[in-house]
């Protein structure tokens, strides 16, 4: 199925069960659109209703109604709109996310690119949050961290305006650069550059050899 750039569909709700469905126009729907597995989607218009990805599906447009995704979801531009829950492999090369983000357990969320999220980042008990170069994360909301928070050499992680939150199972091992206010109950393991200061620790930090830690400690 395509959409044209100029071409309009609205449903009560649109399944995509095979194939591939392209959108470069509006698609709109009252129940969701869904991608099963198997099937892809590529988003580069304007897709209203929100979207249950458990196929593989991409996003240069609008995702508007929210996203919950089990399988491949790959932005590479334009905005997701609305709450994201993943449990599957979202590798963000740029765009943003205009809502909540819940990386749940076994989830991947890959940021390679330039990347923004407007509210709070929740990382999962077994999920996994990371940062590759050149990738760029900033958060405005809390990012809370239960699981895996890697940021590699030549990635930013940046979370000033409210903060990281590392609770007890959390581990934070950054290579890059983060900036944040930190609360931690977990492990950080510092070897690059991490401008912070730390509101709360009981848990453990440790700025490594060739780590330059920049802020109240």
């Amino acid at each position: 199925m395509n959409i044209a750039a100029n071409g309009s569909l609205s449903a009560t709700t649109v399944a995509n069960n095979a194939g591939t469905l392209r959108n470069a126009g509006t698609l709109t729907t009252t129940g969701g659109t869904t991608n099963i597995a198997g099937a892809t989607l590529i988003n580069t218009g304007i897709l209203n209703g929100g979207l249950v990805n458990s196929g593989s599906a991409s996003n240069a447009g609008a995702v508007n109604g929210g996203l919950t995704n089990s399988n491949i979801y790959t932005p590479v531009g334009g905005s997701t709109n609305g709450v994201t829950a993943n449990t599957g492999l979202i590798t963000a090369s740029g765009g943003a996310f205009n809502g909540a983000v819940n990386n749940n357990t076994g989830g991947i969320f890959n940021v390679n690119g330039t990347v923004s999220s407007t509210s709070t980042f929740s990382n999962g008990n077994g999920a996994t949050l990371h940062v590759l170069a050149p990738g760029s994360y900033t958060v405005a909301g809390l990012l809370t961290n239960n699981g895996v928070l890697t940021v590699d050499v030549g990635g930013t992680l940046t979370a000033t305006a409210v903060g990281i939150t590392n609770t007890g199972p959390g581990t934070i091992t950054n290579n890059g650069t983060i900036s944040d206010v930190l609360n931690n109950a977990g492990l950080v393991n510092n070897n690059n550059i991490y401008n912070a200061n730390v509101a709360t620790n009981t848990g453990t930090i440790n700025n490594n050899a060739g780590g330059i830690w920049t802020g109240l400690f």
